[in-house]
């Protein structure tokens, strides 16, 4: 019962908000229908390219060690080592 101590603490404390909040916001289970996408985006170019080249360093690492084991399996390189 921690959850319904919980709802109850908080309309104790922002009454009528939090009650029109647990209205439109599901608890567990969303409800996709009431979600309403906004008319723009304000995006920051400094964040947005840092976060791109951080997923483009993700990707880059993966193909590189993709690219290795391909190279081991071809025989290309050698294997140092096998796992039992």
């Amino acid at each position: 019962m921690p959850l319904r101590r919980e709802e109850a603490k908080l309309i104790r404390r922002f009454g009528d908000s939090y009650r029109e909040y647990r209205a439109h916001v599901p608890a567990f289970i969303p409800r996709f229908g009431l979600y309403r996408a906004p008319d723009h985006y304000d995006v920051r170019l400094s964040q947005f390219t840092r976060n791109s080249l951080d997923a483009i360093w993700f990707v880059l690492v993966f193909i590189l060690l993709h690219s290795i084991e391909s190279l081991r399996q071809f025989g290309v390189l050698p294997v140092l080592w096998k796992f039992p």
